[in-house]
């Protein structure tokens, strides 16, 4: 059977009786019959291989007792009666208990509790399996969790109960005397960090369960086991996990090979929003715990360290501990300020991050992180902003935009103080002229850095940046946003004196198709709308470099970019439009006495003559009207500066027409099933007509 699939599928296989009925017949006296059968095995038959008394007897009649008994539960109370009466709840947690009971056995077992928690509707039904200690003596069973199939029904188990559990029911698992005990939390959260994600689940779903439940006692000794245990070992794996993933993308290079990254991340992902559960309950004992579990044990040593080390790589000495890429801890950073509202965590990590010191405690978290020895407490504070305007004003423009998506994250958690538990993260009111210089320090980088930059991640960064500065409140606001617009206008002054450097060039003879060409490319590109922020930093893709565009092509997106960003009206039409004929693909038109040029289309059925239309702005390739020599059917219609004309080397009949599709112009090409996408070919009657229709589209 495969893991965690078809848990309950046995029973199902088994509901038909001898006879081939679809339907069992359960009777009272057919209860007692299976319960006298029950009793009759023995430890041997559990091991033996006979046909009527085997395990797979054994099985046979649990699986048809389990059926009786549901079945019973909501039809006759004898059923259940019975069922406490011969006490099999005992006897059944008892076999499974046993050492040398198969495999088949046991998992027979675990699906019968998981089915019986799972279906029994009445409050005393429930209470009586809950009672007398026989589900907690389960759980200090000896059971083989290497096993794949005994582990599923165990979760199964286990997820019932969660289920199950309330204000009333958590009486029976959490035992006071002698000593306080929880063995269905204590055990179940040992699987936490288990390969297979439908067990993490379970584990997840259960403690999230617990820790709604307020019962003071009980709390108690998980606030204990928590701040003990679990709460460390969770920061530990949040610590391995990250690790991991900048393992990993360090390795990954290219845009186009994000597997191994994307799965990453989705874990990193899934584990933070789980411990955002957590938070989001509102238990400030156990949230006081788990923040400085995770700052202590995974942010500080890491994110924080991370950021610092850009300026300061720690080096290999006797085996330190590594830290993060500083590309990697912003990302990692601006996940964290996603997906956490909670303010205890929020609060420290940006002060420590952005503000003018790094508590002494830190201080000696992050020495160890490095390896390093603890030092004095005016290096370490200043240590922390250092290293994150750093990896602001870098020369990369990956890390430049992560750091502002990082700032960007504070900005927005400062000034939503109902995401933060009633108190914004970072100072509050007034903002001091410290808190500003991550702001101009970026703004520094938009004004100077980014000519070089790609347009798609200058696109993003200068949303990120113009948010990040709207979110500043205060009389200093005012003073961003002129720094913000003194920015852009410096940016597009020299992204100006670029693209007039190429357009100096293409009238030297250099590029002038290519210019044009650009220009009609990113004008759609630029007047779309910018991609969302948390969006585009919530995806692996945010830590690689973009794709490479081509010179004239990144400089014409950057001045639009930034021509947009300074006020221009999206609506505007484009400068270097051509006129759209009065006639579009499919339309019959007169065409007079007009210039054509008689050439053929090769199509799958047959070669089909066209003309074409000798006109100024467009490529056109009309369809004749036999019956009437002045009227033709638009076949094709596209501008000229899109086409590319090839006369064949082989034949100088024949030219072959390149289109260079782009998606504003909506024209569309006949096409063939033997030619390629955007591709015509056209053959014609002589060298001379082929070579006046090729001086045509080349002008």
């Amino acid at each position: 059977m495969s893991f965690l699939s078809n848990i309950f599928g046995q029973s199902g296989s088994r509901s038909q009786t001898s006879g081939g009925d679809k339907q069992p017949s359960f009777t009272f006296a057919r209860l007692q019959e299976l319960h006298r059968r029950l009793s009759s095995f023995r430890q041997s038959d559990l091991t033996g291989s006979a046909e009527r008394n085997g395990p797979d007897a054994v099985v046979e009649t649990v699986c048809q007792i389990t059926e009786a008994l549901i079945w019973g539960e909501e039809h006759d109370s004898r059923f259940f009666d019975f069922f406490c009466e011969k006490n099999i709840l005992a006897d059944l947690v008892d076999v499974l208990g046993r050492e040398h009971v198969p495999k088949n056995v046991k998992v027979q077992l675990l699906q019968t509790l998981s089915m019986l928690v799972s279906n029994f509707r009445s409050k005393t039904s429930v209470y009586y399996l809950l009672s007398n200690n026989h589900i907690n003596r389960l759980f200090s069973a000896k059971l083989d969790f290497d096993d794949e199939d005994i582990l599923a029904y165990y979760v199964s188990f286990t997820k019932s109960l969660a289920m199950r559990l309330d204000q009333e029911t958590i009486k029976f698992f959490f035992l006071q005397f002698p000593t306080p005990t929880f063995p269905l939390y204590t055990e179940a959260v040992k699987f936490f960090d288990h390969k297979d994600n439908m067990v993490r689940t379970a584990v997840r779903t259960l403690t999230l369960q617990v820790y709604r439940i307020e019962d003071p006692l009980m709390r108690k000794f998980v606030l204990r086991h928590a701040s003990e245990s679990y709460f460390g070992d969770l920061a530990s794996h949040l610590r391995d996990i990250w690790l991991r993933f900048d393992v990993i993308a360090c390795a990954t290079t290219a845009q186009t090979d994000l597997g191994g990254l994307q799965r990453e991340h989705e874990v990193q992902q899934d584990f933070l929003v789980y411990l955002s559960n957590v938070f989001d309950l509102r238990v400030a004992e156990l949230n006081e715990v788990l923040a400085d579990r995770l700052l202590n044990f995974a942010m500080i040593p890491l994110l924080l360290a991370g950021v610092m080390s850009i300026s300061d790589r720690a080096t290999a000495n006797d085996g330190p501990p590594r830290v993060l890429q500083p590309r990697t801890a912003l990302f990692l950073t601006r996940q964290v300020f996603d997906i956490f509202q909670a303010t205890c965590l929020l609060e420290p990590l940006a002060a420590a991050l952005l503000g003018p010191s790094i508590p002494a405690a830190m201080g000696f978290v992050i020495a160890g992180a490095s390896g390093s020895e603890a030092r004095s407490d005016a290096v370490v504070a200043a240590s922390g902003r250092e290293g994150f305007l750093a990896c602001a004003e870098s020369a990369d423009d990956v890390t430049a935009a992560l750091a502002a998506a990082v700032l960007h994250a504070c900005s927005r958690h400062r000034g939503n103080p109902s995401a933060n538990e009633g108190t914004a993260v970072g100072p509050e009111a007034d903002v001091e002229d410290w808190e500003l210089e991550p702001h101009r320090a970026i703004l520094r980088v938009l004004s100077s850095r980014h000519g070089d930059w790609e347009p798609e991640c200058l696109q993003v960064f200068i949303r990120t940046v113009a948010e990040a500065c709207t979110a500043v409140v205060g009389e200093q606001g005012g003073d961003v946003q002129r720094d913000l617009a003194c920015a852009l206008a410096s940016a597009s002054i020299t992204s100006g004196r670029q693209l007039q450097e190429l357009v100096d060039r293409c009238h030297e003879g250099e590029g002038g198709d290519a210019l044009l060409e650009a220009f009609f490319a990113a004008w759609d590109w630029h007047v779309a709308p910018a991609p969302d922020v948390e969006r585009f930093f919530g995806r692996a893709e945010a830590l690689l470099p973009m794709p490479s565009s081509h010179w004239a092509d990144a400089a014409v997106r950057r001045f639009l970019l930034l021509r947009r960003a300074l006020g221009s009206d999206p609506s505007e039409a484009f400068p270097l439009g051509v006129a759209a004929p009065s006639y579009s693909e499919g339309a019959y038109i007169d065409v007079g006495q007009r210039k054509r040029i008689v050439c053929g289309v090769s199509s799958w059925r047959a070669k089909c003559t066209r003309h074409l239309l000798v006109e100024d702005s467009w490529f056109m390739l009309l369809q004749p009207d036999i019956a009437d020599p002045a009227r033709a059917t638009v076949r094709t219609l596209c501008p000229i500066w899109q086409v590319e004309p090839l006369v064949d080397r082989a034949d100088p009949r024949t030219m072959h027409v390149f289109l260079k599709r782009l998606a504003r112009t909506g024209f569309s090409v006949e096409r063939t099933e033997t030619q390629a996408p955007d591709s015509v070919i056209l053959t014609f009657e002589d060298v001379t007509r082929c070579q006046a229709a090729h001086s045509h589209l080349v002008g």
